[in-house]
């Protein structure tokens, strides 16, 4: 008891290190298409290499995902796919990873892009999500952040040309 006392700001730091994040996740840019769709920059800032990714949009039943492609993820040759109802996985039949990020800005960090169609009802309430998944080299799992994006926030939604 005495050692804890005496090592207190040590066991704090020791306990706050093994939460810290090695991923953050969440959406850099919103844009409405011409044809009602929408297409949806999803970033990621990681600091460890990425192997594979299994996401859910959330909430359930608002969109249904058309197209998931580009970014770092397809540079990286992961093999993306989407379920309609909302479930993206990611990964590399060869092995090959997503390596860790170069910078802090989310724009340059885009992993993927989705194609999404509305198919519920949103506001300025809206606020978008995901759970995630995310696997190191090893197959561990990567402790994950999500940033909530607000749907109709007026700083980040871009307009259509």
């Amino acid at each position: 008891m005495i050692f804890i006392r005496q090592n207190y700001n040590l066991l704090f730091i020791i306990i706050l290190t093994a939460f810290v994040f090695s991923i953050e996740l969440g959406i850099e840019s919103f844009e409405k298409q011409k044809d009602g769709t929408y297409l949806a920059d999803i970033y990621m800032l990681n600091e460890q290499p990425l192997a594979g990714f299994q996401l859910n949009i959330v909430p359930l039943g608002l969109f249904e995902i058309q197209t998931i492609s580009g970014g770092r993820g397809e540079s990286a040759g992961f093999n993306m796919s989407a379920g309609k109802k909302g479930t993206m996985l990611g990964f590399s039949f060869s092995g090959a990873a997503i390596e860790p990020s170069k910078s802090t800005h989310p724009e340059e960090n885009i992993i993927f892009t989705l194609s999404l169609k509305v198919i519920g009802k949103i506001d300025e309430k809206t606020e978008i999500t995901f759970t995630t998944i995310m696997a190191g080299r090893g197959g561990e799992q990567l402790t994950t952040i999500v940033q909530p994006f607000k749907l109709f926030s007026k700083k980040i939604v871009k307009k259509t040309k």
